[in-house]
């Protein structure tokens, strides 16, 4: 009997203690989400300013609380701005590479924000009410800087930036379309997803981290955001093989906008669609918007 008891008290010992390591993992993970992204941290990033620097206008502009925000827009050839909201950590920059420059060669106008704590805007990251305001603002900026009939603006948003995108798109009539990829349900399905799959109840310590930053999880809430939206055309894309977004949040999404498309890739994880899907995806963006919006030049390169 003794032995057993000690068996039984190892084996509670050793579960608890890998337990607490990838819970403090877990958390690390978490606290990273929250640190600066500057493009002057790698190679990578600044050779994407630098691209984007030649290729864009670079723009910019000052939130109700003072904080400046920056962006890079580059002008439509066919009437159709595309507004993207990048998912974290990353920037506005890091979706140049993918849709953002697939779309703008054929003739889409793109504006790249750089959320509040992104990149080079100032702020806090906790995906408040003032992310909401530096996409309208975008939106201002796109209408503002048109040459001739002011363009249609379709809101792009992925992984985190689903729920900012939805919000736009529920809070502003001069969004025509939108566009969600690899985006959650709500973030506290989505946190517990990602962790439990590992080890029970990481999910629980994952939401409590980001509770200890600031983060109002609760309130990252994107299928409730589509249901109280007034119904635009929306497209709804994500991967089988997801590990980031549960596949099963995706026709959760769709089903959320009467007359939304779905589209679901089986061998697609959470990043590199156009680099691991090329043209096959990119036409499908741009029948969707097609479609839904139609071309005011018919120019396709």
């Amino acid at each position: 009997m003794k032995l057993v008891v000690w068996f039984l008290g190892i084996v509670l010992i050793t579960g608890s203690a890998i337990w607490m390591h990838r819970a403090v993992q877990v958390v690390r993970i978490e606290l990273r989400e929250f640190e600066p992204t500057p493009y002057d941290r790698n190679d990578q990033g600044r050779e994407q300013l630098e691209r984007a620097r030649k290729e864009m206008r670079e723009t910019g502009w000052t939130l109700a609380d003072g904080s400046h925000q920056i962006a890079w827009f580059g002008a439509p050839r066919n009437g159709t701005v595309v507004v993207f909201v990048h998912g974290s950590p990353g920037n506005g920059l890091s979706m140049h590479a993918g849709e953002a420059g697939a779309l703008f060669e054929r003739g889409y106008g793109i504006l790249l924000v750089d959320l509040p704590g992104y990149g080079l805007s100032e702020g806090n990251r906790l995906w408040g009410d003032d992310f909401i305001e530096s996409i309208r603002r975008g939106i201002d900026f796109v209408l503002a800087n048109s040459e001739g009939n002011p363009p249609r603006v379709v809101v792009f948003g992925y992984s985190m930036g689903g729920y900012i995108g939805a919000r736009v798109a529920a809070e502003d009539s001069r969004v025509s379309a939108l566009i969600l990829l690899a985006a959650y349900t709500t973030l506290s399905d989505q946190l517990h997803a990602a962790f439990r799959r590992r080890t029970p109840f990481l999910g629980h310590v994952a939401i409590w981290t980001a509770r200890y930053a600031g983060l109002d999880v609760d309130r990252l809430d994107t299928l409730t955001t589509l249901k109280h939206m007034a119904p635009i055309p929306t497209l709804v894309v994500w991967g089988g093989q997801d590990n980031a977004i549960p596949a099963h949040m995706g026709p959760r999404l769709e089903s959320a906008v009467a007359g939304a498309k779905g589209i679901m890739y089986p061998e697609m994880g959470h990043v590199d669609y156009v680099g691991r899907l090329g043209a096959t995806y990119v036409d499908s963006l741009d029948a969707f918007l097609l479609e839904a919006l139609g071309d005011e030049t018919g120019e396709r390169p």
